[in-house]
């Protein structure tokens, strides 16, 4: 994987062309499956194809959300579960987890790039979505109990293929 510094570095640099989100999302879970063979990765898609305008860190932003959900999940099997729908003139992906959750107060200041708390995995999520016109949000797995799992949820425009294919 790219590190964190090469990522900033390709935020400013690297071209938006079209791409296939269900192939990054493909590709991300089949490496999380390679990493880690504790987690178990149950994926939906409600349409049958996704072209984007992105880049290369697509597929670092679904892998940093995936791997979050294995990373902080003291269970023994790490169930993790990916929903790929259209929404809006876009997509909108949902990655949530059996793990421990987020407390509220966590959520508050998760995206707070002056906290220093969390990790720079999710600010960078937030900072490549953004070069897309998308954004990134989090809640409960199960609303209202923090404790059942944490569901991040991004959506991304869809691209004007008139003129391209999927690749």
């Amino acid at each position: 994987m790219i590190s964190r510094i090469e990522i900033s570095e390709q935020l400013q640099e690297e071209p938006l062309t079209c791409r296939s989100l269900i192939a990054a999302i493909k590709d991300s879970v089949n490496l999380l499956s390679q990493c880690y063979s504790d987690a178990l990765v149950e994926i939906r898609y409600h349409t049958d194809s996704a072209v984007v305008q992105a880049n290369d860190l697509l597929d670092e932003m679904i892998w940093n959300l995936l791997q979050n959900a294995v990373r902080h999940n003291p269970r023994p099997v790490k169930r993790i579960w990916v929903t790929l729908e259209t929404v809006r003139d876009g997509y909108q992906v949902s990655i949530s987890d059996n793990g421990p959750g987020i407390t509220p107060e966590m959520k508050s200041i998760l995206f707070d790039t002056s906290q220093r708390r969390v990790g720079i995995g999710i600010h960078q999520s937030c900072q490549i979505l953004e070069t897309y016109d998308g954004f990134l949000e989090v809640s409960d797995r199960i609303p209202g109990s923090p404790s059942q799992g944490s569901l991040f949820r991004f959506w991304i425009p869809s691209a004007d293929i008139s003129a391209s294919s999927e690749t």
